[in-house]
């Protein structure tokens, strides 16, 4: 500008300028400034040159006509409400190189159908792809990657809003967690319901919570013995999971974990487990198949509430076990390997299977 190079485009520079019908940035230009071109309504394209390091806070908040946009590869934050209201944005690249996604980022971008998160980001805000009524596909290269992404909230995770999780343009279905991960993060498969199977590699040790929360079309879930904790709300509203077995490496099955998972019919606690926490399995209606066994300790009184269709268990030790007080609403069945002569209810296994004497 008069000779000197443009070095930012400053705080509201073009703010609800309507006139601007695109932009062309120079590659003088380093940052983009909060709300510089927030509300330009017919603005239909913007170039940026990879010269660019910083783009502020909704620098293009509701600029109704803007179709596309490339991210510069210098660019590692994509700041709040950046792209918010862009209702005709149909693509957008984000590059490799991006470690956060702010909140709101792209909220109410109606026109977006797909978005590809790179392997980069690490962090992911609240509200991000919220009222993307049209975005029906998220793409990853790495699952790896994305269960260690840090979600914000309960609101970060952009399959709650897309539900269908693509690996590499394939739909996942059966999901296979890579070996070699520790740890499921908080809400990383939180509300997609593509996925119908889980395996669990032996590498993990613990899986937080509301990792799986929502994804109401998985059907089965294998957990290894490797696992040492299921967090709160881990597996709830999971209805469609019909059996789990909880390895004797978890100590504590956390508040709600498996709340209303409404076509589980079977759940094996294997012998190591000690507590079962405030509505674990609250609203479980067709469970009718539990085995717990003696090293329990701990059942919060309402961790069985409305299992309407829980009608026997069967616990793996004796009558001395006073955990059996808090079972007393139940017909319990106590373990005897060899057929009892004294009379009560009884059980032993029979090829595997929990049966009574």
């Amino acid at each position: 500008y008069n000779g000197v190079p443009v070095l930012y485009i400053d705080k509201d520079a073009f703010k609800d300028n309507n006139y601007i019908t695109s932009i062309v940035i120079p590659d003088s230009v380093i940052s983009i400034r909060t709300s510089a071109f927030e509300g330009c309504k017919s603005l239909t394209s913007v170039s940026i040159p990879n010269s660019v390091l910083y783009i502020n806070n909704s620098a293009f908040e509701n600029c109704e006509s803007l179709k596309n946009v490339n991210i510069p590869k210098n660019v590692t934050s994509i700041a709040i409400s950046l792209f918010n209201g862009c209702k005709s944005l149909e693509s957008i690249t984000i590059p490799e190189g991006i470690t956060n996604i702010d909140n709101y980022a792209f909220g109410s971008c109606y026109s977006l159908t797909s978005i590809k998160i790179p392997n980069s980001v690490e962090k992911i805000g609240s509200n991000v792809f919220s009222g993307c009524g049209n975005l029906k596909k998220l793409i990853i290269s790495d699952l790896k990657s994305w269960c260690n992404i840090s979600f914000a909230d309960n609101r970060s995770n952009p399959l709650l809003f897309i539900e269908n999780l693509y690996l590499n343009d394939e739909l996942v279905t059966d999901l296979v967690i890579p070996d070699g991960l520790e740890s499921i993060e908080k809400y990383a498969f939180h509300g997609c319901t593509s996925i119908t199977s889980v395996i669990i590699p032996n590498s993990v040790t613990s899986i937080k919570e509301r990792a799986f929360l929502g994804c109401k079309n998985i059907i089965c879930v294998s957990i290894p013995n490797s696992v040492e904790s299921i967090g709160q709300e881990a597996f709830r509203e999971c209805y469609a999971l019909t059996n789990i077995t909880i390895p004797g490496s978890v100590k504590s099955i956390d508040i709600s974990a498996f709340y209303a998972c409404t076509f589980l019919k079977s759940v094996i606690i294997e012998d190591g487990v000690t507590t079962i926490d405030l509505k674990a399995f609250y609203r479980c209606s067709a469970l009718e198949y539990l085995i717990i066994p003696n090293t329990m300790t701990t059942i919060a009184e309402n961790a069985f509430l409305y299992c309407q269709s829980l009608k026997k268990i069967y616990f793996a030790g004796d009558a001395s076990n006073k955990v059996l007080n808090k079972l007393i609403n139940f017909d319990v069945y106590l373990y005897s390997e060899t057929e009892p002569q004294s009379e009560g209810k009884y059980w032993h296994y029979v090829n595997g299977i929990a049966t009574t004497w």
